[in-house]
C-alpha cells in the first residue's frame, strides 16, 4: 500500500536478482551435463536444452534497473540512487546462499536435483510474481512500471516451465523413486534461499 516502499523493493530486487539471474543458463547447462556423466541422460539432455532459454534474462533485470532508478531519481531528487553502485554492492546473503545451492547441486551427486529447484523457483513466478505485477501497476506511474519486464515476461513464461519441470519430476520418480528424498531437500534449500532474497 505504500507506492514508494514497493518502488525501493522492486529496485533491490532487480538490482540484487542480476546476480541470481545471470549465471542460470550456465547452471542449467552444467546441471544438465552432469545428469548425463551420471547416468540420468534423458533429463541431461532436457535441462541442456532448457538452458538456452534463460539465456540473456539478466538483461532485462539491467533495464529493469534503469527504468525503475531513472523514475525514484525524477521522483526523488534529495536521495537519488545510483544504480552501479547498487550493482555492485557486496550481494546479500540471499543472492550467495542461492549461488552456493545451484553449485553445490552441480559439484555434488544429485545434479537431477536441479529440476526440483527450478520448479519451485518457476512456481513462484505464478503464485507470487503475478501479484507482485498486479500492485506494482496498480500503485506506481508509467513510466516506473516500464521496470517490471523480467516479471511479466516470467509470469508470462513460467508457467509452461513450471508444467515442463512438473513432468520432468514425475518421469524422474517413476524410474527412480530414490531420487525422492534429494528432490525435496533441493526444493526447500531453494525456497529458503529465494525466502532470504525477498527478506534482503
Amino acid at each position: 500500500n505504500d507506492p514508494s516502499l514497493l518502488h525501493l523493493f522492486l529496485i533491490h530486487y532487480v538490482a540484487y536478482g542480476i546476480e541470481m539471474t545471470r549465471p542460470v543458463e550456465d547452471w542449467i547447462q552444467r546441471a544438465g551435463e552432469k545428469c548425463r556423466e551420471t547416468g540420468f541422460t534423458e533429463l541431461g539432455e532436457k535441462l541442456i536444452a532448457h538452458a538456452r532459454h534463460e539465456s540473456g534474462h539478466h538483461k532485462l533485470m539491467i533495464s529493469d534497473l534503469r527504468a525503475l532508478t531513472e523514475q525514484w531519481n525524477e521522483r526523488h531528487s534529495a536521495t537519488p540512487i545510483d544504480p552501479i553502485s547498487l550493482i555492485q554492492s557486496k550481494p546479500p546473503a540471499g543472492v550467495r546462499q542461492y549461488r552456493e545451492l545451484h553449485e553445490g547441486i552441480i559439484a555434488g551427486d544429485a545434479a537431477y536435483s536441479q529440476i526440483a529447484l527450478e520448479y519451485e523457483i518457476e512456481s513462484l513466478s505464478l503464485s507470487y510474481g503475478a501479484k507482485l505485477v498486479a500492485a506494482a501497476d496498480g500503485a506506481l506511474s508509467n513510466s516506473a512500471r516500464d521496470g517490471l519486464t523480467f516479471l511479466r515476461e516470467h509470469v508470462a513464461l513460467d508457467a509452461a516451465h513450471t508444467r515442463f519441470n512438473r513432468r520432468e519430476i514425475m518421469k524422474l520418480l517413476a524410474e527412480h523413486p530414490d531420487c525422492l528424498d534429494a528432490l525435496v531437500d533441493t526444493a526447500a534449500r531453494a525456497l529458503e534461499a529465494y525466502r532470504q532474497f525477498v527478506d534482503d
